[in-house]
């Protein structure tokens, strides 16, 4: 029997949302994901290693307003979203209507036909901004903004004598900031406390570099931090926790935002990438700002990572790992900015090195340094990476 004869998905699916909730039912069906929505903590989300994908880092949560909205966020699939349905009807292999008439069971949505018809049902989009209403979104944005902007003004520039941390901490990866450039969009606070989770417990309080990271207009939506020790070393965190930043709810799924390392004036000529750190790397291989430097914070945003709309020339520098992901996200930005931008030249650089056995992947920081390119004149370092690279061209 098909799932249309059975009943009018969408209207149970909303019906779910509106009267008994998704917590209600993931909690009843008792599968991984149902022991985790239905834990007392779960809000705020709480990210955790996926149940569907597996994983050892903390890829995986629930919307902020799952009971209602029933959706999920899976980095493992590129920060893709989608609904607690979908992913256990799959996951327990049940064919689609058997997964409806569980549905209907846990739910009483037969018991209810007659209250369903007359119910007014609210749309995703209605259901969403009623959660946003009930949160005083713009009360909470505006005061978290204002958290992080003192926090900005506490911090120290790159030249600072009190900044030496953040010197020390480039200098250890094999990136010195060099005054030619210096590193304007990058600051160090002396102490900031580290919570695994927004609310949660303090592990700690150490010295963070702070990079803005905004969105198409400009406006400061959060601070990456990157967590280190007085002498430059990366901070005693939980495994895979070394560069956190508190998740911001306000944040909506594919908004386009990025972190700008250096802003090139009257160019149009854009370097992308994922990460910080191999950004300045790569922003350390031209003798002048001819290049605008923008960073993803992490692979699964380069996506959706703004450029600005006076770009002719975008150069994605891509990450090369066993995954693929790195070259997938890479794609899909090209992908993107082609169809929004057709005369915009998108040039995917990937390095030649092949990956250490054993490794998860290699970017450009690492052959950037281990090559040694750094170590010689700044008008030379992007020939002499050209020499040894045939996927770059002299244009770039």
């Amino acid at each position: 029997m098909s799932s249309r004869k059975i009943c009018d998905t969408k209207k149970l699916l909303e019906y779910v949302g509106n009267t008994v909730g998704w917590l209600s039912v993931a909690a009843q069906l008792k599968d991984d994901i149902g022991t985790f929505a239905s834990n007392p903590g779960y809000h705020p989300p709480k990210p955790t290693p996926c149940p569907f994908h597996g994983g050892s880092g903390n890829n995986f949560r629930l919307d902020f307003n799952f009971n209602r909205t029933g959706e999920m966020v899976c980095s493992c699939m590129g920060g893709r979203s989608g609904f607690w349905f979908e992913y256990t009807k799959d996951m327990s292999g049940y064919q689609y209507a058997k997964a409806l008439k569980e549905l209907i069971r846990i739910s009483g949505y037969e018991d209810g036909k007659a209250k369903v018809k007359e119910a007014n049902f609210e749309t995703k989009e209605q259901i969403k901004a009623r959660a946003l209403a009930e949160y005083n979104l713009p009360k909470e944005v505006a005061r978290r903004r204002g958290v992080q902007i003192k926090m900005w003004q506490e911090a120290k520039p790159w030249n600072h004598p009190d900044a030496k941390g953040m010197q020390l901490y480039f200098e250890r990866r094999g990136l010195k900031i060099e005054d030619t450039h210096g590193l304007p969009n990058f600051r160090l606070h002396p102490g900031l406390n580290y919570r695994p989770q927004l609310g949660g417990k303090v592990l700690g309080k150490f010295p963070a570099i702070l990079i803005p990271v905004m969105d198409s207009n400009k406006e400061l939506l959060y601070l990456k931090r990157i967590f280190i020790t007085h002498d430059g070393e990366k901070a005693p965190m939980p495994t895979g926790a070394s560069d956190c930043k508190q998740a911001m709810p306000w944040i909506k799924r594919g908004l386009q935002h990025f972190g700008l390392l250096y802003q090139a004036p009257g160019s149009t000529k854009y370097d992308v990438g994922e990460g910080f750190e191999l950004m300045f790397a790569v922003s350390l291989l031209r003798d002048s700002l001819s290049h605008n430097v923008i960073s993803a914070d992490n692979a699964a945003i380069l996506p959706n990572v703004f450029i600005p709309g006076n770009a002719t020339e975008v150069n994605v520098w891509v990450d090369k790992d066993v995954s693929g992901i790195g070259r997938t996200n890479a794609e899909a930005l090209k992908s993107r900015l082609l169809k929004e931008r057709p005369m915009v030249k998108v040039n995917l650089f990937e390095t030649r090195e092949t990956i250490p056995e054993g490794s998860k992947g290699v970017d450009w920081e690492d052959v950037i340094v281990s090559r040694g390119i750094l170590d010689h004149p700044r008008w030379y370092r992007m020939s002499l990476l050209q020499a040894t690279e045939k996927s770059l061209p002299l244009a770039a």
